[in-house]
Parts: C-alpha cells; sequence; structure tokens
C-alpha cells in the first residue's frame, strides 16, 4: 500500500508555479523548487515527475486561471464591450504592478515556445480558447449596437490579444502606468465603437 503524501499537492504545485513565474523555467532549479514547495525530491518526483512535468502542470493550472478570469470579465460585464474594456484595464493594473514578474504565459511563449514542441502545443490551444471567447465577446457588441458591424471579430481578437500580450511585457520593463494605458485606449480605439 502506498504511504500517503504528507503535503498539499495543489498548495505545493502553487508554490512551484510561483518559482517559475519569478525566476523562468530555464533558471528554476529542482533545488529552488524542492525548497519552495517545502517537500523532498522523492515526494516531487513521485507526485509531479521531473522538473519539465511540473512545469507543465504548473502551466496548466496558471492558463486555467486565467481563462476562468477572463471569461469573468467578458460577461460579468454590463455589456459586452464594457467586459472587454474591463478585461484590459485588469491587463493594464496586472502589468503596472511593481517588481512586475510578467505573464507566466507570456514568459513560457518567450523562453521555451521557439523550441519547445509541447508547450507551443499548450501556448497555440490557450491563444485560441482566448481569442474564442474575444470573439464571442465581440458578436455580442456587434449585435448590442456597441461597435460597427463592419469590424472583423476574429482579426480584432487576434489584435486585443496581441495588445495584451504586448502590455505584459511592457510592464516587465517598468515603462509605467500611463504607457500602458495609453497602449490599452489605442488597442480598444480600433474597434470602431458607436456613440
Amino acid at each position: 500500500m502506498a504511504r500517503p503524501k504528507q503535503f498539499d499537492c495543489g498548495e505545493a504545485l502553487g508554490k512551484a508555479m510561483d518559482v517559475f513565474w519569478t525566476q523562468g523555467y530555464e533558471a528554476t532549479s529542482v533545488q529552488d523548487l524542492l525548497d519552495a514547495m517545502e517537500i523532498n525530491r522523492a515526494s516531487m518526483y513521485d507526485t509531479f515527475g521531473d522538473k519539465r512535468s511540473l512545469f507543465l502542470e504548473a502551466m496548466r493550472c496558471y492558463l486555467s486561471q486565467v481563462q476562468e478570469k477572463q471569461r469573468e470579465l467578458l460577461t460579468g460585464a454590463s455589456t459586452p464591450l464594457a467586459g472587454v474594456e474591463e478585461l484590459f484595464a485588469f491587463a493594464v493594473g496586472c502589468a503596472a504592478e511593481e517588481g512586475s514578474r510578467g505573464c507566466l504565459f507570456t514568459n513560457a511563449i518567450v523562453e521555451l515556445g521557439p523550441h519547445d514542441a509541447e508547450v507551443s502545443a499548450l501556448v497555440r490551444e490557450t491563444i485560441a480558447a482566448l481569442e474564442g471567447a474575444m470573439v464571442d465577446a465581440l458578436e455580442a457588441a456587434k449585435r448590442q449596437g456597441e461597435i460597427e458591424p463592419s469590424v472583423n471579430s476574429l482579426g480584432a481578437a487576434r489584435h486585443l490579444f496581441a495588445s495584451i500580450q504586448g502590455l505584459m511585457v511592457l510592464g516587465k520593463a517598468d515603462v509605467g502606468s500611463e504607457t500602458l494605458e495609453d497602449v490599452a485606449r489605442q488597442a480598444l480605439s480600433t474597434l470602431h465603437c458607436k456613440g
């Protein structure tokens, strides 16, 4: 019979996610992870596998949280366009945080996307899901007369998504909230809002 685990897997995964988010994948050692998770090497390998497997599990956990937050912002607002604006306001707030680590998703794209097929596949899958939610919001905004019917929803969603990723990168450069807000305003202005 297997010995029961003496730690909370979810809590340990969250701590590992924080280390990867702060230091990046390559700069994180197994010992860094063990110290943060407060578990021994055998427990880590038995529960999560190797460093790469742990990273992928942490990424999936993070991306699930990102998608849930995006859905909450896009669907919980008073109107579809307000939801898109709230998503950008949230992104600006995250990017402007002092000592911003950026976005774990964006960091993974830059660090691992070009040479890790599994990370690239996860990234593409996530981008498609995030774009899809944005397209739904833009289509709803068209139906409610908030934006011009001529707006290409998929193209606009891709542009807005790329702008949010750019905000995350700029936040790491500590460019200041005024710059971030300018980027957000310019991105939203491409929607040709009515009124």
